[in-house]
């Protein structure tokens, strides 16, 4: 770990998050490469002077971070090199999960992980990540950064090929890390966030951001002589060539950085126009920006081949109905959403796409996947067994929904018609637990190979819900599962309201209705209904269980009635047939007790 002037709050954290490692066999090396920071360097080497595992060498001048790493690597015995910066905070049990990782991955020769950020008060603010797989990483290694650099470790023999950093100002780890990938060397990241990553103002990466650019050109050009010839030509004179910075160039950069920084934040929140002006001020006024839009696109085209797309509704059914089912790679086609629909544009091929439930939007992205993917998974989603037809009222109330629906299908329609190239190796591997939607996905893909997969029923306390359900065993008279009427009748609130009022007439008056809101549902629906109680929970022991067409209704309640809404918006009372089972058993019990005499 080099420390230049980092100040003595963050630099005690770091140091003992190090000494504190559940792996004990650790030397610690510390650089101090700022000679003149007298006050600093007098509080480390106090506060670490008892600790046996610590060191600590002093730069007689400063001499940079390449350096002062090759320094602490040629002092150190051990058989890994770890390092991270002086300000950032490592989790405990970092050395011993990458020790394991490398002891466990022969084939790996460096190792890094996810990281979380945190500002200069210490407090997260959102989590750094990068693939793992190692044919992946070697693949995107010459357009991006594979692996983050205070979190590595790697195997100190690897150096025999190496022979270290080289001493560039900046982005030494890149072509580092290049060069080791151009050896035939592998890398992964632990799925994991093992590292504390401090943001802040000062760092190297902010201040040197156009000398990161010009160099990190440099090293890509470095890296193309050795793919073409096996060795580069690489000088301290050009690197220093590079290196030269003039006032004029450097004050543009710092106004197209702007730019680029806030383009970013624009996309973050799907503001796409400003975006896109902004990305294009930034490129107009500093030329190395061009190569970050395309290194973007390169990327983006590498990944493609290694990502799953999943098509939803809408962000909220991928929450309560894919959270347990998609993968970490997988990018989200909302079809309530036009502005997700641009991440299709810039595919070719795709790993996996996962589409949930039949409905025609649904069968619409299959004609998407006949061109773009081998391997198409249906995964029913919900039994709607009551909300076979929808009323006018529905599709009235829910005209721009409707709109988006019937758009998207037009547009894949679109696709189908111009697509040539029909997939005849495509392979459908279809999940269901209900005969009704494998008889029905039957006869709508009959023309392809598919394969049914059959399930058993679902945890109704998981599937369908956004968090996992806590169940309540209170005893209670009535349990209401809530669903969001209004959009799903094509009702008005005021109607809704009324329906639930009926509902409280025919449980009782003055009884606690309790009531588990829906995810889309609005709470103040119940605030003027005294009788209601909003929980969080399930009660799994009432005497009375309402509701419309909820997951939820199948789960068992031990209830002795349920109030189920008919599509007429009447509550129809019916008796539960768990609950008859129950008194079937019991009266089979007492009538076997009273022919033995006990």
């Amino acid at each position: 770990m080099s420390v230049y002037e980092e100040p003595f709050e963050w630099v005690k954290e770091s140091i003992d998050s190090i000494l504190n490692q559940t792996y004990p066999d650790i030397e610690f090396i510390i650089i101090l490469d700022n000679p003149n920071n007298i006050n600093l360097n007098l509080k480390i080497k106090n506060y670490i002077k008892n600790n046996t595992k610590a060191i600590i060498l002093h730069n007689e001048k400063n001499i940079g971070l390449a350096r002062s790493l090759n320094r602490g690597i040629e002092y150190s015995t051990g058989d890994y090199i770890a390092r991270m910066d002086a300000d950032d905070i490592s989790n405990v049990i970092r050395i011993e999960k990458q020790i394991k990782f490398l002891q466990h991955n022969k084939d790996i020769s460096l190792v890094g992980s996810n990281m979380e950020k945190i500002d200069e008060s210490g407090s997260g603010f959102g989590v750094m990540a990068l693939p793992s797989d190692k044919n992946l990483l070697k693949e995107l290694a010459s357009c991006s950064t594979i692996s983050f650099h205070p979190t590595w470790m790697f195997r100190k023999s690897i150096l025999n090929e190496l022979n270290g950093y080289r001493p560039f100002p900046a982005s030494q780890d890149y072509d580092f890390i290049l060069r080791l990938s151009d050896q035939g060397f592998f890398v992964s990241n632990i799925q994991e966030n093992l590292l504390k990553h401090r943001i802040n103002k000062n760092s190297i990466s902010n201040k040197k951001s156009l000398l990161q650019l010009k160099l990190k050109k440099y090293i890509i050009e470095l890296h193309k002589e050795r793919i073409a010839t096996g060795i580069d030509t690489f000088s301290l004179d050009k690197m220093n060539n590079v290196c030269k910075l003039n006032k004029f160039e450097n004050s543009l950069h710092i106004k197209a950085n702007k730019f680029y920084i806030s383009s970013i934040k624009h996309r973050d929140n799907d503001k796409y126009l400003l975006f896109i002006i902004h990305l294009f001020s930034a490129i107009v006024i500093s030329r190395y920006y061009l190569a970050n839009v395309i290194s973007y696109f390169k990327i983006k085209k590498i990944m493609a081949k290694n990502t799953n797309f999943s098509f939803t509704v809408n962000e909220l059914e991928k929450l309560r109905y894919g959270r347990y089912v998609l993968p970490n790679n997988t990018k989200n086609i909302y079809y309530e959403d036009i502005r997700s629909w641009w991440k299709l544009l810039f595919v070719k091929n795709i790993n996996r796409i996962f589409i949930f439930g039949e409905r025609p939007p649904d069968m619409a992205s299959l004609k998407y996947a006949l061109k773009k993917s081998k391997h198409v998974v249906f995964l029913q989603h919900a039994k709607n067994e009551i909300r076979k037809k929808h009323t006018f009222n529905y599709y009235i109330k829910n005209r721009i929904k409707l709109f988006y629906w019937i758009f998207y299908v037009v547009f894949f329609k679109f696709i189908e018609i111009f697509n040539f190239r029909k997939r005849k190796d495509l392979k459908i591997d279809i999940y269901y637990y209900t005969v009704e939607y494998k008889d029905s996905l039957s006869r709508k893909l009959s023309l392809y190979n598919t394969n049914f997969i059959k399930c058993a029923h679902p945890d109704v306390t998981k599937f369908g819900t956004l968090t996992d359900m806590k169940i309540n065993k209170k005893p209670i008279r009535s349990f209401y599962i809530d669903e969001p009427l209004a959009d799903t009748l094509g009702i008005s609130r005021e109607a809704e309201i009324k329906i639930i009022e009926e509902l409280i007439k025919k449980i009782g008056l003055n009884v606690t209705l309790y009531v588990k809101l829906h995810p889309r549902s609005n709470g103040s629906k119940f605030d003027e209904l005294k009788e209601v109680v909003i929980v969080d929970e399930v009660y799994q022991n009432c005497q009375i269980l309402c509701g419309y067409n909820s997951g939820l209704l199948d789960f068992d309640f031990n209830n002795k009635m349920l109030y189920r809404l008919s599509n007429k918006l009447i509550w129809v009372l019916k008796e539960n047939s768990s609950t008859e089972k129950n008194i079937t058993y019991i009266s089979d019990v007492k009538l076997g007790v009273n022919n033995n005499d006990l």
